[in-house]
């Protein structure tokens, strides 16, 4: 496998070049922007255990472990970055040495068991390795990562930027700048070759990324992920570079991001593996879930987290509204903190039994829910307003049960998708709506036949009420709800039998990217709601 040579990574190197080494000597009193970045991204938690792959002069480690409580690993192959690490290591004089270690470490397969970490850290590694390092390196982060844990990426430079926006724009403008500053200063401030990679960077930079080329490495080694370019920790980070990016770098402008921005940063996520239930005399999660169910639990789950941190909840009453068999719950409760005691209620009229011990109201939902005012943390209604009658007498009892501070998250099919309005331009039914008790597919015959369905025989979902967005929000609005954010739900699963399959993948492709970058218009909608 091609490596770059470890020993270009020596003590001149990191002492002397990467960033953040002028800053060294007192890197905990003057804690470089990028550290900072990262380490908000990770949302460290005392007691969790963290990697930082490509540890360098460990700072991330030491931050992670002296100011978050973690125990913290750092590996490098080099060497001298471990030498330095531990000499660093030395000099703090750290009262517990069990919660820091640094090792020299072949990329190759690490020294730990599966699922041993909370956090991963991959900053400024990734342009150092050839593609098939990365493709082995990223696998290597699945398997060690836990179920629950995440990882945070930090490459440079975006190659548009050096390949593209800044030969053709910000290059002239660093020579006008740098002619001012020489008639003052007699030096150049801001890099003035056509071609900005350092001598370094000409040589250890092996495998520059894009936004696209990232989030294709993480989908395919198993990670959902949220990549996205970020440069305003730098332009923030003093007056000068403010308005030098202000004019020279316009990555704050949404169309010029990806050409301006020279930082690309993703967080990311094992995708969800459900956990099937050994005992008995509960049900299973089905071994045949669709692709939908796993990302709907999925992305519910990360919005029930980050409402459990953001109200720094330890009890939480989570109502789920035509729960099933609770397999939904069962999913929030085995990828949550040990420390969050839940009480679990599901309420579904057709449901006898239960995948895991929760409390199971029978009761049909377009009724008067049998439990006290204001009594939910979490209320959920995945993908069932668009089953329900009487969507007026719904919201009615979410909004009498949810506690004043509570959150609302409802998932249902998007009427407004791109997908839709390009049905209906064509004098096709719309998507996910059924005009039929019998049959799902009049109205979508062409289509049904290009996906490798057929025509008919295919059974209904019982939708009676479609929402668009902008329908959706006014209805919220008017019972008492705001709406603080909304997300996009992409298509994901089919048949395994199904011949059109390379077709299917490929639409699913193109779903998933419009869907990402015009959420309004996804085939289907999260929302997260509030009370007014």
């Amino acid at each position: 496998m091609r490596k770059v040579d470890s020993e270009i990574y020596n003590k001149e190197y990191f002492l002397n070049a990467v960033e953040g080494y002028k800053n060294f000597d007192n890197f905990f009193s003057n804690i470089n922007p990028k550290f900072k970045k990262g380490l908000k991204m990770a949302k460290l938690k005392k007691g969790e255990k963290v990697l930082d792959f490509g540890c360098g002069r460990g700072e991330m480690v030491f931050f992670s472990s002296l100011i978050h409580g973690c125990k913290s690993v750092g590996i490098d192959y080099s060497k001298d970055a471990i030498e330095i690490c531990k000499v660093t290591q030395e000099k703090i004089n750290l009262r517990d040495n069990s919660l820091i270690s640094f090792f020299q470490v072949n990329s190759e397969k690490l020294p730990f068991e599966d699922k041993s970490f909370d956090v991963i850290f991959f900053m400024d590694v990734w342009e150092h390795m050839y593609p098939e390092e990365i493709g082995n390196i990223l696998s290597e982060f699945n398997r060690i990562l836990k179920d629950s844990g995440r990882m945070v990426i930090h490459t440079s430079p975006n190659k548009i930027f050096f390949d593209v926006g800044f030969p053709r724009y910000t290059y002239y403008f660093n020579r006008f700048i740098n002619k001012i500053y020489k008639l003052i200063l007699k030096r150049n401030i801001v890099r003035c070759d056509k071609n900005p990679r350092s001598d370094y960077e000409k040589q250890m930079h092996v495998n520059e990324q894009t936004v696209e080329s990232v989030k294709t490495s993480l989908v395919g080694s198993g990670f959902e992920s949220r990549v996205e370019i970020d440069d305003y920790f730098v332009m923030f980070s003093n007056p000068f570079l403010f308005f030098y990016y202000l004019i020279a770098q316009p990555f704050y402008i949404q169309f010029l991001t990806r050409i301006f921005g020279e930082h690309i940063w993703a967080i990311s996520y094992k995708k969800p593996t459900l956990r099937l239930e050994k005992e008995e005399k509960y049900l299973t999660i089905p071994k045949n879930f669709s692709g939908d169910d796993y990302y709907r639990f999925y992305k519910l789950n990360l919005i029930v987290q980050e409402i459990i941190k953001g109200n720094s909840l330890k009890r939480v009453v989570v109502v789920d509204i035509g729960s099933g068999n609770g397999y939904l719950m069962k999913y929030i409760k085995d990828n949550s903190p040990q420390d969050i005691h839940f009480e679990f209620i599901g309420i579904d009229k057709y449901v006898e039994e239960k995948s895991f011990d929760f409390k199971l109201i029978n009761q049909d939902i377009e009724e008067k829910i049998d439990l006290p005012d204001q009594s939910a943390d979490i209320i959920i209604g995945a993908e069932i307003i668009e089953h329900i009658a009487n969507t007026d007498g719904f919201i009615k009892e979410v909004y009498r049960i949810l506690k004043q501070d509570g959150d609302v998250i409802i998932t249902t099919p998007n009427l407004s998708s791109y997908f839709n309005k390009f049905l209906l331009l064509f004098g096709y039914q719309p998507y996910h709506s059924e005009v039929s008790n019998k049959e799902s597919g009049f109205g979508l015959g062409l289509v049904y036949k290009v996906l490798g369905r057929s025509r008919y025989g295919n059974k209904t979902a019982g939708h009676l009420r479609m929402f668009t967005l902008k329908a959706l929000k006014d209805f919220i609005e008017f019972y008492g709800f705001k709406l603080v954010k909304y997300y996009p739900i992409f298509f994901s699963s089919y048949r395994n039998d199904n011949k059109r399959k390379v077709i299917i993948k490929l639409f699913f492709a193109f779903d998933k990217v419009v869907s990402t970058f015009f959420p309004s218009s996804a085939s289907g909608i999260i929302v997260h709601l509030k009370k007014k």
